[in-house]
This record gives C-alpha cells, sequence and structure tokens, in this order.
C-alpha cells in the first residue's frame, strides 16, 4: 500500500496552532498578572491604592509591509489600553509580538458570538485586566465594551484559527 502524507499542510497547521497557542497564553498572563495585583517596577511611586492593569494589544497593519502584532502591556495610568507613551514617558509594553512568515491577523472582530446583531470589525482591539476581577475589559474606543472580540490569525497556506476572548474573562481557539 502507499500512503500520502501532505507534510507541508501539516506543518503550517501545527504551527498555526502554536501560534494560536501563544497568543492565549499571553492573554491568560495578563489576566493572571491583572487579576493578582502583579506588582511591577514601574509601578515604583505609584500610590498604595494603585491596582495595576494587565492587558494584550492587537493590530492588524493596514500597509502591508508592516507585520501585524499584538503586545502584552502593564496599563500604568489604569486608562484601559496601551497608551504608546500619550499619557506618560514610561513605556508600558512588556513584550511584543509579531506574526512573520505569511502568518498574520486575518481579521479583529467584536461581538460575534455574544451580540451577532450588533457586530463589526476593525484593525486594533484590546483586552486588560485589572484586581481582583478575572473578567475581561473590552473597551470599543468611544467609552463602552464588547462582549467578546475575535482574533482570526492566517497561516500562508490559508488556514485559519480563531481566539475569542469574552467580557467573561473565558477564552477559546475555534
Amino acid at each position: 500500500g502507499i500512503i500520502l502524507f501532505n507534510y507541508g499542510g501539516f506543518d503550517s497547521n501545527i504551527k498555526l496552532q502554536n501560534i494560536a497557542n501563544d497568543v492565549a497564553t499571553t492573554v491568560k498572563a495578563a489576566q493572571i498578572s491583572g487579576s493578582s495585583g502583579k506588582f511591577d517596577a514601574r509601578m515604583a511611586g505609584a500610590i498604595p491604592a494603585y491596582r495595576p492593569t494587565y492587558g494584550v494589544y492587537f493590530k492588524k497593519e493596514s500597509n502591508t509591509s508592516l507585520p501585524d502584532s499584538f503586545t502584552y502591556f502593564v496599563d500604568l495610568p489604569n486608562g484601559g489600553v496601551i497608551n504608546d507613551f500619550i499619557l506618560d514617558l514610561t513605556p508600558e509594553e512588556i513584550k511584543t509580538i509579531s506574526f512573520l512568515n505569511g502568518f498574520s491577523i486575518d481579521t479583529i472582530c467584536y461581538n460575534i458570538k455574544t451580540d451577532p446583531n450588533n457586530t463589526s470589525c476593525g484593525t486594533e482591539a484590546t483586552a486588560t485586566f485589572t484586581r481582583p476581577d478575572l473578567f475581561a475589559h473590552l473597551p470599543d474606543g468611544i467609552g463602552g465594551t464588547y462582549g467578546d472580540i475575535d482574533i482570526t490569525i492566517k497561516a500562508p497556506n490559508g488556514m485559519m484559527k480563531t481566539l475569542v476572548i469574552y467580557a467573561s474573562g473565558a477564552m477559546s481557539i475555534e
């Protein structure tokens, strides 16, 4: 008998699953750090009642020559978003990971699972976590919040995985 095996497709699927797991693990790290009140050295001098917020910021680049990325950050002024040095001069970035080798963010959509009649898509999303809650704060940029954000990651061969982050703090990879 002959066995045919599509190694390229299998390899791409494994890499895609690993990338999706890495993204989910980073979101989980933000959730654990935020909900446990992890101290960050950049908080030195903050008032004692300071509640550290940690988050993950997703960016789908409109310029296709730049890689899409996600950033794990500590939200120093607790504004609910990464500030990119706008509010102060202290960098909030803990680490930024870019999608390389043909992997990319295909879509970033909102409320797909929790409010199907009120969905939209965009080029960025943020999920933050603050002590003592395990809930995710998913800001919509205009003062409200989303029920879920769905980040679809695409492999070079077209295969896709979607990470869903719910406001309840739950996550799934589909």
